[in-house]
C-alpha cells in the first residue's frame, strides 16, 4: 500500500491532463476545420466526429500518463471515461450552439467552451473516472 506522501501531487497530474487534453484538442479542432469547412458538413457532426477520434486516444494517454498509480486500475474505467466524454460532448454541443447563434465564429466558440471544460473534465476524471486508483 502505498503513502499519501508517494502519491504525486495534483498540479503535475493536472499538466499532462492539460498537455494531454492539448494534444487531444488540437486534433480534434483541425477534425472540426476539415470537416467543416473543407468538407462541408455542419459543425455539430463535425463536432462528434471529433469527439469520437481523440476519445480513445485521450483515454489510453490518460490512463498510461495522467492517472498511473501503481498497479491498480478500475474494472469500470473506459465506461466512466466514456459517460464523461458523453456529458462533456453534449454540454460542449449546447454551449457552442448558443455561442454560434449569438454570432461567434463555430471556432473559437469551440476554443472558449472548451477552456471551460478543461477544469471540470480534470475533476470529474480524477475523482470519478480514475477515482479507484487512488483509494487503495
Amino acid at each position: 500500500m502505498k503513502k499519501q506522501a508517494d502519491r504525486p501531487s495534483l498540479l503535475p497530474r493536472f499538466t499532462r491532463f492539460a498537455g494531454v487534453g492539448g494534444l487531444c484538442y488540437c486534433i480534434g479542432l483541425l477534425i472540426l476545420w476539415l470537416c467543416t469547412s473543407i468538407v462541408g458538413i455542419d459543425y455539430r457532426i463535425s463536432m462528434v466526429i471529433a469527439f469520437m477520434v481523440t476519445c480513445p486516444i485521450g483515454f489510453f494517454l490518460n490512463e498510461r500518463h495522467t492517472f498511473r498509480y501503481g498497479s491498480v486500475k478500475g474494472r469500470f474505467e473506459f465506461l466512466r471515461y466514456i459517460l464523461v466524454v458523453l456529458g462533456s460532448l453534449v454540454a460542449s454541443l449546447c454551449a457552442v450552439w448558443l455561442l454560434v447563434s449569438l454570432g461567434f465564429n463555430y471556432l473559437l466558440a469551440n476554443i472558449a467552451v472548451t477552456a471551460v471544460f478543461l477544469l471540470i473534465n480534470f475533476t470529474t476524471h480524477f475523482l470519478w473516472t480514475f477515482g479507484s486508483r487512488f483509494r487503495q
